[in-house]
């Protein structure tokens, strides 16, 4: 009996031999995947920014109890909707280039969770979609101007770098080729925008969501020093300017959430990549941050907490800034667990500590009285529901 290699070969018609081998050859040029093989390819280097392969059987375990598997299946419930839409489009506002990077970290953190890459081949087509769809001076003309260019180069340098390993080659050059032209505009930006220090500007979350996207793209790009000693620059200028030395963030809240937004996720690439540790290396106004935020609590529970917090949280194993974080963001309190605009619970899913334990304030001593140096104080007379607060 002939094997199945030999009954192929004396049966097949020679012209569709001959259309076959030219299939594959077209297939190996265009890169069109043909075995699979290279679409899980980790030997490039990616992911490096925020996580490596190593990291990812971790990564898996950590959301299967507790508080963070709550925290997942918030990600989760909300990257099957995305899996499931027909189209690649989302609405256009000024939050655009955010809502691109929520969409692409939400389908890619799935993917590696799930081990499912139907939503890392989803999160490669819409960032190839956006990547195509508009040049770098749309987002600064006509989305949110050096925000907006900022925020979308951020969603194109982690993507490239996390979804490295499902994309095919020519996919790869593409969005490198992409990703140095969002850089190349977002530094002549910052040229003409930041000439020299200021502290009034350089304590602005416009200044970190520009650069902190600028160090991205130096660090998953290499070979732009230039980029990368302005980002380390102003991103360093940030986190000393918007600070007090006791931890008051001047502009408040909302504005550290999208400006820790745009830096801490830098900052923590860059100390990955061996660079220096922009957090670290400060005064102790950086482990002060979340006891403002704790500080400015109700005694019932809300609070201006921002999910982003979680990097200093972990970092200094703040057990009481933990507990404030899920008081206000966790299952007690609102259950979002971050999300939001600029959305930071794919961070918190991946710098989040899983052995940190909360505790309460009582249990810690924290004193209920705190004064700060802009001349602003901060009294309770407990951390229970029922007790008071006043703030001057």
């Amino acid at each position: 009996m002939p094997t199945m290699n030999k009954r192929i070969k004396s049966t097949m018609n020679p012209f569709f031999a001959f259309l076959l081998i030219m299939f594959l050859l077209v297939a190996a040029g265009c890169g069109i995947q043909t075995d699979g093989e290279e679409e899980r390819d980790f030997s490039g280097g990616h992911p490096r920014l925020l996580f490596t392969p190593d990291d990812i059987e971790d990564l898996r375990a950590k959301v299967r109890d507790g508080w963070l598997a709550e925290a997942y299946q918030v990600l989760k419930s909300d990257t099957d909707r995305m899996l499931a839409a027909s189209g690649l489009d989302i609405p256009e506002s000024a939050a655009l280039g955010r809502r691109i990077n929520r969409r692409i970290n939400y389908l890619m953190l799935a993917g590696y969770i799930e081990g499912d890459e139907a939503y890392s081949r989803k999160a490669v087509d819409f960032m190839l979609h956006y990547a195509e769809k508009y040049e770098p001076a749309h987002y600064f003309n006509n989305v949110n101007n050096f925000l907006g260019i900022g925020d979308v180069t951020h969603a194109f340098a982690l993507g490239y770098d996390t979804l490295y390993p499902f994309m095919n080659r020519r996919e790869r050059d593409y969005m490198r080729d992409r990703l140095d032209a969002f850089g190349s505009e977002l530094y002549a930006r910052s040229q003409h925008m930041y000439p020299q220090p200021n502290s009034f500007r350089d304590s602005s979350n416009w200044n970190s969501v520009g650069h902190g996207a600028l160090g991205l793209a130096a660090l998953v790009l290499g070979d732009r020093d230039e980029w990368l000693e302005k980002a380390v620059r102003q991103n360093r200028a940030y986190l000393l300017e918007s600070t007090d030395a006791d931890g008051w963030k001047g502009e408040g809240r909302g504005y550290f959430g999208y400006g820790g937004w745009g830096c801490l996720p830098f900052a923590a690439a860059l100390k990955n990549a061996g660079g220096p540790d922009l957090v670290d290396e400060l005064p102790k106004n950086a482990t002060l941050v979340v006891d403002f935020f704790i500080r400015q609590m109700t005694p019932w529970g809300q609070g201006p907490i921002d999910g982003i917090t979680m990097h200093l949280i972990s970092k200094y194993q703040d057990r009481v800034g933990l507990w404030g974080w899920l008081s206000v963001l966790g299952s007690d309190g609102d259950g979002t667990f971050g999300q939001g605009t600029s959305d930071p619970l794919p961070y918190t899913l991946i710098w989040d500590d899983p052995e940190l334990e909360p505790l309460h304030p009582a249990e810690a001593d924290l004193p209920l009285d705190k004064f700060f140096e802009s001349d602003r104080a901060i009294f309770r007379d407990g951390w229970e529901a029922l007790d008071s607060m006043a703030m001057m």
